[in-house]
């Protein structure tokens, strides 16, 4: 286990380095990307660290680096991803985000990740001009209670493009990378089917609001949100038998199923 006093003894000698590393993490999310490292710890908000004096610098590093140290903690696994691909789509493609107005690319390799909220990310290492890498990554979809999901519209890939998880791997359009450890991301999917149909309990219950008082929302996202929960209802209005269509969590959707 990596001790506190080893962690300051390191970043002492190479506070440069780590803040170099930093803010290629922070100031992507000050240019509207969310990262999140790979041991969950996550950071939100418009930093600058390279203005903070350098006392100051060093204990946010500590910081950070004490958030890596809890993160390598035993604690039950909420995280499963792919082997590293080195050949597909996002190699060199631009990351959507810049750096002291240097634009960001991926390099040349990267993995799929899903969580147990049933998020599907994405991570690689992420070159800003002439800064060394770091790693970096981004939001795909959120899986449907059938696994499946559509990129949404701000990937930097483009949006719509179609995504499924199974026991083998990630589908990405038709082309399926393998798991690196099938059994963890295997006893994530019913946490993340489970999270799913709950989303789509709260999806389905203002559609049957919108449609009882005639209101329309044809958003593109309230629109993507409605068609992965459509098998859902489908099977729900199949189960009534002519009595009131319930959710899962007893909202009456009856009005859905008459459409």
């Amino acid at each position: 286990m990596i001790t506190a006093a080893r962690v300051f003894r390191g970043l002492s000698a190479s506070i440069d380095a780590w803040a170099r590393f930093l803010r290629i993490e922070v100031d992507a999310i000050g240019s509207g990307r969310t990262i999140k490292h790979g041991t969950g710890c996550q950071y939100r908000g418009n930093f600058m660290l390279a203005s903070l004096p350098r006392a100051v610098l060093l204990t946010v590093i500590l910081a950070f680096s004490l958030c890596l140290n809890t993160g390598l903690a035993d604690t039950p696994t909420t995280n499963a991803r792919t082997i590293e691909i080195h050949e597909g789509p996002l190699i060199g493609h631009p990351a959507g985000m810049t750096m002291m107005n240097a634009p960001c690319f991926y390099g040349d390799h990267f993995h799929y990740e899903i969580h147990s909220d049933g998020e599907l990310r994405v991570y690689g290492p992420i070159t800003c001009g002439k800064v060394p890498s770091g790693a970096g990554g981004e939001q795909v979809c959120y899986l449907d209670p059938r696994l499946r999901c559509q990129a949404r519209q701000s990937f930097s890939l483009g949006a719509g493009t179609p995504y499924s998880i199974n026991e083998h791997g990630v589908k990405a359009g038709d082309k399926t990378y393998a798991w690196a450890n099938p059994q963890e991301a295997i006893a994530l999917m019913p946490s993340i089917q489970t999270r799913a149909k709950e989303k789509c309990n709260e999806v389905l219950f203002w559609q049957s609001l919108d449609t009882k008082n005639n209101r329309t929302n044809s958003s593109a996202e309230r629109v993507r949100e409605q068609e992965s929960c459509k098998l859902t209802l489908q099977q729900i209005c199949a189960s009534a038998h002519g009595r009131p269509a319930v959710l899962g969590n007893g909202k009456d959707v009856t009005v859905l199923c008459q459409r």
